[in-house]
C-alpha cells in the first residue's frame, strides 16, 4: 500500500491518505513500532512491532467481503504458483532519518518486501525477497475500483 506519491508502480493499493497522518492514528491507538530498525530494504532481519491484521473490504458485485490482504497475491516459485499463507504483519512505524519522516517522504505505507521506511511491514517467512510475491490474477478488481483497507490489532496466536 502506498500514497499516490509512492512506488504506484510495484503496488497492490494506491491511497491518497497521507503517511504521516496515518503514523498520528497508529500513535493515538497505542500502536508500538520497532526500536530496531531494518537495515535496508530486502534486510533478511525480521521487523518488529506490534502485530496487526490487514483486511480488504471490497464491493464485489451485490455482496461486501471482507478479506485478508494476502488473498490477492500468491507465491510464484519454480513449482508453479501457490497461495499465500495468513501472513505476519507488524507496525513499524517507519523512521526518521534527519528531520524526514521516511514513510512520508517514500509514499510507503506497508511493505510486503522489507522496507524500514514502510510503516507496516511483512514478518512472514520470505518478506526479504522481492522475487515470490505476485498479484494473484482473477482476484483483484480493476485499476481505480474503490476498497476500504481495515487495519487492526491481530488476534492472538492459539
Amino acid at each position: 500500500i502506498v500514497h499516490r506519491k509512492g512506488k504506484t508502480h510495484e503496488s497492490l493499493l494506491n491511497t491518497l491518505i497521507e503517511p504521516y497522518n496515518l503514523q498520528i492514528a497508529f500513535l493515538l491507538l497505542d500502536f508500538l513500532g520497532s526500536e530496531e530498525k531494518l537495515g535496508g530494504q530486502g534486510s533478511p532481519d525480521v521487523p518488529k512491532g506490534d502485530a496487526i491484521t490487514v483486511l480488504i473490504r471490497n464491493q464485489a458485485g451485490e455482496r461486501v467481503e471482507e478479506i485478508p490482504a494476502e488473498h490477492w497475491l500468491v507465491h510464484r516459485m519454480e513449482q508453479g504458483d501457490r497461495n499465500v499463507p495468513p501472513m505476519d504483519w507488524v507496525y513499524t512505524g517507519s523512521m526518521r532519518v534527519q528531520q524526514y519522516f521516511l514513510a512520508q517522504e517514500t509514499g510507503s505505507i506497508a511493505a510486503i518486501w522489507h522496507d524500514p521506511a514502510a510503516l507496516i511491514d511483512n514478518a512472514s517467512p520470505g518478506g526479504e525477497s522481492n522475487r515470490i510475491w505476485f498479484v494473484k490474477q482473477g482476484t483483484v478488481p480493476s485499476v481505480g475500483t474503490p476498497v476500504e483497507v481495515i487495519i487492526k490489532p491481530a488476534q492472538p496466536k492459539k
